[in-house]
């Protein structure tokens, strides 16, 4: 009996889901973003791979932070196709796994930095002129999506090295004035801490993205809580040459 060519299709694109597909070389340039600030000094450790701040601000006369919406930004637009395959670098996150990440990082920074003994959270900036006010302004950049999540079946069994990568930008400004006074950035792949592959689904995906958010939400309380002791050291070569996000 001849088998009709649409199913020769389907079944070759199981095959295909089912089979342990490696990621694309790591690209882990950080990608789109620019020279530092001129009034900036790089810190020597900050808990972020880059990290530079003013040095003539101290955050111990802040009262309040407002911690300011998620942005995300790809590094190419993302591809929008019915017959997308492993192998590209420019698959799109899709809606629901777009808005999950942004509610997770709006949620997750939020809980670390204004919880149990944390800063007072100021939503209103602007409203209360006795408080002075610092924004905290946190975008996930440069994102890269190695394989088509928007797309794959739930009943899919699909392999990855690496479900993606992507550059966390925080810029941390002084409300009233928006003068920049501290940048963060450093770069992570959405994989295993393990090294094992990644099942290439959506739940993988928020799991490890949320683990990543928890690890740099935390280094940001902690590097805050050392600029406000006045405990930190500035890298030997002077102001900041190292890259930092671009606004």
């Amino acid at each position: 009996m001849e088998i009709p060519w649409k199913v020769l299709c389907g079944i070759s694109a199981l095959a295909l889901l089912s089979c342990a597909r490696p990621a694309p070389t790591p690209v882990f340039a950080e990608g789109t973003l620019s020279p530092a600030h001129p009034d900036l000094r790089r810190l020597a450790k900050s808990g972020f791979s880059k990290a530079a701040l003013r040095p003539d601000v101290s955050l111990a006369s802040y009262d309040a932070i407002h911690l300011m919406y998620p942005n995300l930004r790809y590094r190419t637009p993302p591809r929008y196709s019915a017959s997308e395959i492993f192998g590209q670098d420019n698959y799109s996150l899709g809606t629901y796994l777009t808005r999950d990440f942004k509610i997770a990082l709006d949620q997750i920074f939020g809980d670390e930095l204004t919880g149990a003994n944390g800063w007072r959270p100021n939503n209103e900036p602007g409203a209360d002129d006795s408080l002075q006010t610092l924004d905290i302004e946190v975008s996930l950049v440069d994102l890269v999506v190695h394989v088509p999540l928007a797309r794959l079946p739930d009943s899919s069994v699909a392999w990855t090295e690496s479900i993606g990568e992507v550059t966390v930008a925080i810029d941390l400004y002084d409300a009233p004035s928006r003068r920049l006074i501290a940048r963060f950035a450093e770069r992570r792949k959405i994989a295993p801490v393990s090294g094992r592959p990644a099942q290439a689904r959506r739940g993988a995906a928020q799991y490890e993205a949320r683990r990543i958010f928890h690890l740099w939400a935390r280094s940001l309380r902690l590097a805050l809580e050392a600029i406000e002791a006045a405990d930190v050291r500035y890298s030997s070569s002077g102001q900041s040459r190292s890259a930092v996000p671009l606004r």
